[in-house]
């Protein structure tokens, strides 16, 4: 549990641990530390791909491999991933992961699309033996990972070792409830509007995590559509050409945008939001109340509330602790690493992706679109996203941001 008992999220070290103690594997022969965030682990891809003739979940005492052996579709060899392979539209796949998990008692896991997964439209659910729901992997699971894979909008390209999902680890319930996030959000700042003013968290009471609302207005282009095209996207590539699978959608002048149904568009929240990875301590010492800092904070963005309409607001769900912050390390005199603010815009837009279910739907400016969570950290993570020369693609964003696969 976290030092306030109320559980927490593992972070970096300890999910390298994990790794050390091979809790979790590689089946690929790939060093999974490379793939290690501040609060989760991204999961490669492994060597081979089944279609199948539709989603099945497996039953009490049902392994994975009996669903493709029961379901694959019939006359259709298996996919070679190891030299790469074309994923094709509408299609249903499903591909074993690189990874092999040995979890203890008490440690659940959830997965999700990684951001760059979720701006291209390719849906990913985790499946594993024995478990009739989807990304959600059971406190003591042993066994391999599968993943169902549908890409709604585009021709993939994919290969061995490219991650899909990413996965995190919980103790507990490490989720803030309605009162809590009101009051941290209070605290340390957590909401500001696009100039950057402190805004307060919109909560109900009723369900946890507080209220995002869909941003029409405040830019030139509020969005893109995805575009049909028989053109592959390759997952392997950061040049792939954005005019060829994506077209702007400008501001909407009376602040309403129609969405045509199964339509798959990109947009952000009028929200900013921020995920600190280490706040000031509640258990102060006169003598050091300046450098003590406890853990801090990840994300998980929900669904808004099912009663609102058939429509998805988002595929990636997870924030690690550092975005929409701002980050560089340091080195003290003693040698001991850590990590100061760096001046400049701070926060981030949430980005969402969207689909309309039902039929043709009304988008209007300031609709709520989705909930954020916010969850606690076991420890403070000795790796933050959007620390300066990491590599971030999404730390900081304004406006609508396509996936890093284009240039």
């Amino acid at each position: 549990m976290s030092r306030w008992g109320k559980g927490g999220v593992l972070v970096s070290q300890q999910i390298r641990q994990m790794i050390d103690a091979s809790r979790i594997s590689s089946s690929i022969g790939m060093d999974l530390h490379e793939h290690v965030q501040p609060s989760s682990i991204d999961f490669p891809v492994g060597e081979i791909a089944w279609e199948m003739k539709g989603v099945v979940l497996p039953r009490d005492g049902e392994k994975v491999v009996d669903i493709i052996e029961k379901f694959k579709v019939p006359h259709v060899k298996p996919l070679d991933l190891r030299n790469g392979t074309i994923l094709e539209k509408g299609r249903t796949y499903i591909i074993k992961a690189g990874v092999k998990l040995r979890l203890d008692k008490g440690l659940l896991a959830e997965a999700s699309p990684k951001s760059s997964i979720g701006r291209v439209d390719l849906h990913t659910r985790v499946v594993t033996d024995c478990s009739s729901k989807f990304d959600t992997i059971p406190d003591g699971y042993e066994g391999d990972v599968y993943l169902y894979v549908v890409s709604n909008s585009f021709r993939i390209y994919i290969e061995t070792g490219i991650a899909l999902t990413q996965v995190l680890f919980r103790v507990g319930n490490p989720a803030l409830d309605p009162l809590e996030t009101k009051m941290a959000s209070e605290v340390h700042n957590f909401f500001r509007n696009r100039s950057g003013k402190v805004t307060s968290a919109r909560v109900d009471p009723t369900v946890p995590g507080a209220l995002m609302t869909v941003d029409l207005q405040n830019h030139d282009v509020v969005g893109y559509f995805a575009k049909d095209t028989h053109t592959p996207l390759f997952l392997n590539r950061k040049d792939n050409p954005t005019s060829e699978f994506w077209e702007e959608i400008p501001k909407p002048k009376d602040g309403a945008l129609h969405m045509p149904q199964g339509k798959f568009g990109i947009f952000v929240t009028k929200e900013h939001v921020s995920f600190p990875p280490f706040v000031p301590s509640r258990l102060l010492d006169s003598r050091k109340e300046a450098k003590q800092m406890e853990p801090g904070y990840s994300g998980v963005m929900m669904i808004y509330d099912p009663s609102a309409g058939e429509f998805r607001a988002h595929y990636a769900g997870f924030f690690d602790p550092g975005w929409g912050c701002n980050f560089k390390k340091v080195i003290g005199d003693d040698g001991k690493e850590s990590f100061v603010r760096v001046k400049g815009k701070l926060w981030g837009a949430g980005v969402l992706e969207i689909r309309s279910f039902e039929k043709d739907r009304i988008i209007r400016d300031g609709d709520p679109i989705c909930r954020i969570v916010y969850e606690r950290l076991m420890d403070i993570p000795d790796f933050l996203y959007a620390t300066t020369g990491s590599g971030s693609n999404y730390g900081i964003q304004t406006g609508p941001r396509l996936s890093k696969f284009f240039k």
